[in-house]
């Protein structure tokens, strides 16, 4: 909704002389539109759409204010805006500005700290500095989510495969070990019914930042109500290697930049000029074609295989019943 009401905004504050002073690049506008963003006091809207700006002109004074903003905005927006700006910038020391904020000033709420590991992921270097925080014990490798995991695993660097396999594995279970998981799954699911109600805050927790059931959850992946939920062999296949059969609509992309960017989501929206990412927060990521070297269609799905080895027993029984469940059940 803010990504949405930040383009109408900008469509109309486009054409206003600051934001086409800032465009042409022209140091009076520059200098002004960093005043008017550094000042906590100033129209929000306004600051976030020159933020905005600032990240697709890439002016290099803006590197200093906005990394500021990290740590002294009140803001949630702000912050994240300009961490999705800062990601255009190919400065190594912006990893490290981020790193020091990570715990203190850049909060789980409104994807902002999701959005700072993303911008951690999408450079080699900082996806090194992000790593070593994580060899460090100062980042727990469970709480990084996993298209960033992919993210980091698209630099194809030796060094970032060897860590990233240690923290969090291979990309996919072999065959053999998706029909033991599935074996595993239909027994235990066999030795005992679970309870819908209890299903249901597992799902919230576990799969409706994707998917969507009754009405409740998001639209990264399908919606699943109205998908066959009474057919446990079809549902298991599916949870268990949820990438051996990605609908087009809900294909991962990589897009490869030639600054030296790595970046993820499915595609929102695509011109003859523009990419336009979406992450499983809904954050949005604007891409110039101009700066697109590689757009390549990922043949992994966002969903993780491994989801139901953090769950347990009882979870996953109750999981499943409020999957199979024909209705919602009742508060």
């Amino acid at each position: 909704a803010l990504a949405e009401a930040l383009d109408r905004y900008q469509q109309g504050l486009g054409q206003s002389d600051l934001a086409l002073g800032l465009r042409r690049g022209d140091a009076d506008a520059v200098d002004k539109a960093l005043k008017i963003i550094a000042d906590e006091r100033a129209d929000r809207p306004t600051r976030l759409a020159y933020i905005e700006i600032l990240g697709q002109v890439r002016q290099p004074k803006a590197v200093g204010v906005l990394s500021k903003l990290l740590a002294t905005s009140a803001s949630h927006a702000v912050k994240r805006v300009a961490l999705q700006a800062l990601m255009n910038y190919d400065d190594p020391a912006i990893g490290q500005v981020v790193l020091r904020q990570y715990h203190t000033t850049l909060p789980d709420e409104q994807g902002v700290r999701s959005t700072a590991l993303r911008l951690l992921a999408s450079r080699q270097p900082w996806a090194m500095a992000l790593l070593d925080e994580i060899a460090a014990s100062k980042i727990d490798p469970r709480t990084v989510p996993l298209e960033v995991v992919q993210q980091m695993r698209l630099h194809d660097d030796p060094r970032i495969n060897e860590r990233v396999a240690q923290y969090w594995g291979k990309v996919r279970a072999t065959p053999a070990e998706t029909q033991q998981q599935i074996q595993r799954l239909q027994a235990l699911l066999r030795s005992g019914r679970g309870d819908p109600s209890a299903g249901r805050s597992v799902f919230a927790q576990n799969c409706a930042s994707c998917h969507k059931l009754f009405g409740e959850g998001g639209d990264i992946g399908p919606d699943l109500t109205g998908y066959e939920r009474t057919n446990l062999d079809f549902m298991l296949q599916a949870i268990a290697d949820p990438s051996a059969a990605i609908r087009e609509e809900y294909t991962n992309f990589a897009v490869f930049t030639t600054d030296g960017r790595t970046l993820t989501g499915l595609i929102e929206a695509q011109d003859s000029r523009t990419v336009t990412l979406r992450s499983v927060d809904n954050q949005k990521t604007l891409v110039n074609r101009d700066q697109i070297e590689t757009l390549q269609a990922q043949p992994v799905s966002l969903m993780p295989d491994g989801l139901m080895n953090k769950l347990t027993d009882r979870e996953i029984r109750d999981l499943f019943a409020y999957l199979t469940s024909r209705t919602p059940p009742q508060e």
